[in-house]
């Protein structure tokens, strides 16, 4: 970290334990909530964010942010920006005839030494529902170099509009080679709040940790990831009482119910199988595991559902008869949880569930064709 950096990281933490010490100091702390405003289109040093949890020690997200090559810094620009980039294009190109232009990105057979590749395709549409007809018009692939093209394509002639989306394309994936995009980060934090044993809290993008060493590293690696990213991201401790402490019990209950669904299915499986010495031990272990930190939840938490705790005991007691039997009997509560009837997706309702809306062209945008290199 520069000077500036450090400042920020400084006056971050004591922030941060001022809270605590104004609300009744780390004895009356129950967790700390995560949360992240990501900003549009921001890029991050891969080497930069890596090192920082490596350092701080989480080695898996360190290793997300490392593990790249060509051709998965290409399928992750593919993955993320080609549908953006062809939505963008048909936009500008709306025809007066009654016809419409479609462009698509689609993956192509690699041939001719390409690790990866992709097609750029024009669909123009005919009035009146009649066929569409599709073109190819540009090229982008990793060739076995490991180089980053966008390119004509071999027989047919090239399609200016598909080579400007390749061209842009190419220019991303060259891009994510040092760079990582807000989604690649956004993985990354992932992985170090299940290092952590962190939860989801309220909604998808809030999280949950509970007092303890993992979550203090987090909690400063979170800081310095901010202080040196200008990522928006939050570390705020929450305290016994009060709204907080029902608000995190609940995202608790909710966590166990997950890994219980999880388990049914497990269980589910098992029923078939011979139940020999070392998958007991794997099973054992992993609802050791789960008991473990449901006691520990249950005992810091109010409003505790102590069902949870008595299905993953019913759990731990059935892998323990299989032992002499060879045969898992799984709980009643397991087998309804993993046979729940799917919805037929060929099911006509008998009343229309909503009527139908008429599709609007979105607010127009930044055009994404006039690239940004730095970015």
């Amino acid at each position: 970290m520069n000077s500036e950096q450090q400042e920020k990281y400084d006056n971050l933490v004591n922030l941060f334990r001022q809270s605590i010490e104004e609300n009744g100091g780390v004895e009356s702390l129950i967790g700390v909530q995560f949360g992240t405003m990501w900003p549009s289109g921001k890029l991050h040093s891969r080497h930069e964010v890596a090192e920082i949890f490596e350092q701080g020690g989480f080695p898996r997200a360190a290793k997300l942010c490392r593990e790249i090559t060509p051709e998965r810094a290409a399928s992750q620009a593919a993955q993320r920006k080609g549908s953006a980039l062809c939505t963008a294009m048909s936009r500008k190109t709306k025809r007066n005839t009654g016809e419409t232009e479609h462009y698509h990105l689609k993956s192509l057979d690699s041939e001719g030494g390409h690790l990866r590749s992709w097609g750029v395709y024009r669909e123009v549409r005919k009035a009146e529902e009649r066929a569409s007809d599709w073109e190819l018009g540009a090229r982008v692939f990793v060739a076995d170099t490991g180089d980053i093209l966008a390119a004509a394509p071999v027989e047919v002639p090239e399609i200016a509009e598909c080579r400007a989306i390749a061209n842009a394309l190419a220019s991303h994936m060259l891009t994510l080679l040092n760079y990582m995009d807000n989604t690649l980060f956004a993985e990354a934090l992932s992985k170090a709040y299940e290092e952590a044993g962190c939860f989801t809290h309220l909604t998808t993008g809030l999280m949950v940790g509970m007092p303890g060493k993992m979550v203090e590293q987090l909690t400063s690696v979170l800081l310095e990831l901010r202080a040196v990213t200008g990522v928006q991201i939050s570390a705020e401790p929450r305290f016994r009482g009060g709204v907080s402490e029902t608000y995190i019990s609940e995202s608790v209950v909710r966590e166990v119910e997950s890994q219980l669904k999880e388990l049914a299915q497990t269980m589910a499986a098992d029923r078939s199988r011979t139940m020999k010495g070392p998958l007991l031990e794997r099973r054992a272990a992993e609802l050791q595991r789960l008991t473990r930190l449901t006691k520990e939840w249950s005992q810091l938490l109010s409003g505790w559902d102590a069902k949870l705790l008595d299905q993953l005991q019913q759990a731990e007691r059935a892998y323990a008869r299989s032992s002499t039997s060879m045969v898992f009997d799984a709980p009643e509560w397991a087998v309804k949880l993993a046979t729940v009837e799917e919805e037929d997706p060929f099911a006509i309702p008998d009343e229309p569930t909503a009527q139908a809306t008429v599709e609007q062209d979105a607010p127009s945008a930044a055009d994404p064709f006039d690239l940004d290199e730095s970015a």
